[in-house]
């Protein structure tokens, strides 16, 4: 098998859901629950967390990951891309050695090991740069509305008669993981390029937690 790692951003100083990467979500932190998760995948040779809070790195090895310390100032900042850290953490922990690595973010409580077994085979049988978790907009973005002058518009004039059926499925990255060959990685520097793929996430187990809203349907869907 391949060697890959897995790396799990984590930093500490969300603005919109306090401590979100720690918090509790039914009874055991979101880290912990993602840390279980790769584990249970048997995927990964090396979990490694990477933050910037000696709490979060301390309870990532409780739960079985690896750190290499806290994560530099400049790299810690909400501006930051997960390219930039990614190039910096691959460096900083000289993980060339590895053949492929998986970028998962810890507030992913509705990913399964299942999931990433599929998505990581479905790389592997590819000469893929990358594979991304993707899923559907709930409704036809090119129907989108916008507020101009305290009236509404359409965004895009052509789709204004348009029915929903007749238009373009479209998916946005669903920020779960990330799946990359190391070397691809490190010449190209970044994780999307003209030779990613994809792993479609149904909707319904696709919830990337930004607010409080999406965290209380993440429980509701989680309890399902």
């Amino acid at each position: 098998m391949n060697k890959t790692i897995c790396i799990i951003p984590a930093r500490s100083g969300s603005k919109r859901i306090k401590n979100k990467n720690i918090l509790k979500f039914f009874g055991i932190p979101f880290l912990a629950r993602t840390i279980k998760t790769a584990q249970n995948s048997q995927i990964f040779e090396k979990i490694i967390v990477s933050s910037n809070s000696k709490k979060i790195l301390k309870l990532g090895t409780k739960h079985g990951a690896s750190n290499y310390g806290l994560r530099e100032k400049k790299f810690s900042g909400d501006k930051v891309t997960t390219d930039e850290l990614l190039n910096r953490e691959i460096y900083r922990c000289n993980l060339s050695r590895f053949k492929f690595a998986c970028c998962i973010y810890p507030a992913t409580p509705l990913l399964d090991s299942s999931t990433l077994n599929k998505a990581f085979k479905k790389f592997c049988n590819s000469k893929l740069d990358s594979l991304i978790g993707i899923t559907k907009y709930d409704y036809p973005v090119l129907r989108a509305l916008k507020i101009k002058n305290n009236k509404i518009k359409f965004v895009w004039p052509l789709y204004e008669n348009k029915r929903s059926q007749e238009i373009q499925d479209l998916y946005h990255d669903c920020g779960y993981f990330y799946f990359f060959n190391i070397e691809k990685f490190i010449k190209k520097k970044k994780l999307i390029t003209n030779n990613t793929g994809f792993f479609e996430i149904p909707r319904f187990k696709a919830i990337d937690i930004d607010d409080k809203i999406d965290l209380k349907i993440a429980k509701k869907l989680f309890k399902k």
